[in-house]
Order: C-alpha cells, then structure tokens, then sequence
C-alpha cells in the first residue's frame, strides 16, 4: 500500500512539473528577502524523511531584489532536493547567499558524491533525469525560472567532491527579461515575448 502511495504521489509530482512546462504563466514580481527565501526553502526541506540525517547550514544575509517569490521558491527548492537525494540521507548541506557585482548569488553545496562528468551538461536538459521515477523537469524549470528573471543557473564539482549549484538573480531584473516561462523547442526562453502580471 505504502509503495502504491508513493506511486501516486510521483505521478502527481510529474503531472504538475508537465503542466508548468507547457502551460506556462506570467511573472508575478514583488519585492523579496532572499534570506526569508532560502529559511522558507529549507524549512520544507528539513521535513523530509530523507533529512533526518542531513546538517544544514545557511549563511545568507537580507538580501532585496524584485522577483517571482512563487517561482523562485519552488526552483529554490528543486535545488535542495537533488542535493539531498545525492546525499543518500546523511551529510552536510550549505546553503549561502551574499552580493556580486550588482546581482545576488545563492549557492548550494552538498557533500555527495559529486555529478559525473559525462552527464554535467544534460542535467539541466528537459526529461534527462537519472532516478527511476524522476520525470526530469525539476532543474529545468528552475534553470528557466532563473533565465526570465535574468539570472543563470549553473553546477560545478570540486575535486574535494560533492557539487556545487549556483544561482544568480540580479537585484533590479531588466524589463527585457520578465518574459513568459515558455520554451522554444531549443531550450531558449528568450525567444518569446514579454509577460508579467502586476
């Protein structure tokens, strides 16, 4: 019964990442504390069975920018799961915030094996994924979340192992920027025009 529950709950997961890919909505900008951000983001994380035996530690201060708290959220959130699903349920999880050179970087470090160096370029591809029941949207919507507001997304893993993802948002997001979360079938979300609510 538990293994059909959980079947249920990945279908449904799947099905909302599917939605949000091809029936994108517009930007809704606020202002935000990027520090509240990734306490919010965390918290939820930290309920998951699979944290129990994970340390988490976050240096970030208050940070204000102009962005989709919904949206940013949930890629936020992406993130921290893929890091703790590397982890296997025990190790260390740093999460830092801080400002460079007029844009804020978030950075998420796990101490997990790290990601093949083969597979570095797919993972934030549309439908690449390496679980079993993953549906391999995640990271891609959060790479697009990312781009529309104007920042980037990208891994790196040191030699020391583990990876490292980092985000970057600039603090004022340029008009040009707020568009719709659609794809073009390259992968590109600036080919697309301009769509925020207010």
């Amino acid at each position: 019964m538990t293994d059909i529950v959980e079947r249920i709950d990945a279908l449904n997961e799947l099905i909302q990442d599917l939605l949000l890919f091809a029936r994108p909505r517009a930007l809704r900008l606020q202002a935000l504390d990027i520090r509240a951000l990734i306490d919010k983001s965390v918290a939820v994380v930290q309920r998951d069975p699979a944290a129990a035996g994970v340390d988490f530690a976050v240096t970030a201060p208050a940070i204000a920018l102009q962005g989709d708290a919904e949206l940013l959220h949930a890629a936020l959130l992406n993130v921290l799961l893929n890091a703790l699903q590397a982890m296997h349920g025990a190790g260390v999880l740093v999460i830092s915030g801080r400002t460079e050179h007029g844009r804020c970087v978030i950075e998420v470090e796990d101490s997990g094996p790290g990601v093949p160096e083969d597979i570095r370029e797919k993972i934030f591809e549309p439908f690449f994924t390496t679980r079993s029941r993953g549906g391999g949207l995640g990271l891609p919507i959060a790479r697009r979340t990312l781009e529309v507001h104007g920042g980037a997304i990208s891994l790196r893993c040191p030699e020391s192992g583990g990876t490292v993802v980092r985000l970057e948002l600039p603090l004022t997001p340029p008009a040009l920027n707020t568009a719709s979360l659609a794809l073009s079938p390259n992968g590109d979300s600036s080919a697309y025009g301009p769509a925020v609510a207010h």
